[in-house]
């Protein structure tokens, strides 16, 4: 018997906790909670709720289209960089010059020879641009380039510069002499004509990253406080770009503040907890006062009986 008591005990304990949990479950579920609504609204189109006015400041971002563009623009300015490495033009002059300088040639004499050498200094002097990058940079109409050399960066133009091709046919045209261009043939000229100024994708990168971060995500503000919208009136280009842009200042301060609302959370539930442990001691008090009050009103009315 006394094990059945204290069994009842327990599952009237068990049951009052369960009942104690949801009961601040639902208190704080349906409480009414401090947060900005979500709207749906279209370009074109009346706007649906009441007044809208900014609750801080909104930047007005700008619409991907717009970005997109400004991105395109510094891409289509970008001035890529080059460095120029004097040290493989000089190898290929020294290579050029034992090459000419070992020709068995009678025929050519040493004044002839130094032309030759002094023809590939030009080319070399000026610049050599690989074939691929020559070839880019015509295709996107670059016209000035940034030439490194001697830790000096310049601006060059593109067309002062020469592809290995280029290179070789302006040599060739130099000497149009059937002989002299045989032996520009016998010497293997294009292999001395290798590019001497290479393009820098590191640095170019970092520019242009540096060009891109430079470009304003937003190109004006509404001050909080200030006016947005009205119901009834039409949502125009700029009043729906601001309209999204307080969209994306909600997500983003939502973002930031969930350690805040888990802390409103548990608050609440403690506050919950607390009114709620509160009128279950305040009722169990008011009935136990009641329970003796009725055992004193039935002991006096049984004593009465006895007594009349």
């Amino acid at each position: 018997m006394k094990s059945k008591n204290e069994n009842n005990k327990v599952s009237q304990w068990l049951t009052r906790s369960v009942l104690f949990i949801v009961a601040i479950a639902l208190l704080v579920n349906f409480f009414p909670r401090q947060g900005d609504r979500g709207y749906v609204f279209q370009e074109g189109r009346p706007w649906s709720y009441s007044l809208l006015t900014a609750p801080f400041d909104i930047p007005i971002y700008k619409d991907e289209a717009r970005l997109n563009y400004e991105r395109d623009s510094i891409m289509k300015g970008l001035r890529p960089v080059f460095t120029k490495d004097n040290a493989v033009a000089s190898q290929m002059i020294q290579e050029f010059s034992a090459q000419i300088n070992n020709m068995r040639e009678s025929a050519i004499s040493q004044q002839g020879k130094q032309a030759f050498i002094d023809a590939i200094k030009t080319i070399y002097d000026q610049g050599i641009i690989s074939s691929e990058q020559y070839k880019s940079l015509n295709d996107n109409k670059v016209s000035i380039i940034h030439v490194r050399e001697n830790n000096t960066l310049k601006n060059s133009n593109t067309e002062d510069f020469y592809s290995p091709k280029k290179a070789y046919e302006e040599i060739v045209a130099k000497f149009p002499d059937a002989y002299q261009q045989h032996l520009l043939q016998v010497c293997n000229l294009n292999n001395y004509l290798v590019a001497n100024v290479l393009y820098d994708s590191i640095t170019t990168n970092k520019v242009r990253d540096e060009l891109l971060q430079k470009i304003a995500l937003s190109d004006g503000i509404v001050q909080a406080g200030e006016r947005i919208v009205d119901r009834g009136e039409i949502i125009t280009p700029e009043i729906y770009r601001i309209l999204s842009s307080y969209e994306i200042m909600i997500a983003k301060n939502a973002s930031k503040g969930n350690y805040h609302q888990h802390s409103t959370l548990a608050g609440q539930v403690l506050v919950f907890g607390c009114i709620l442990a509160f009128l279950y001691f305040f009722l169990a008090f008011f009935l136990c006062l009641l329970h003796l009050q009725l055992y004193k009103n039935k002991d006096k009315l049984n004593h009465e009986q006895l007594n009349p």
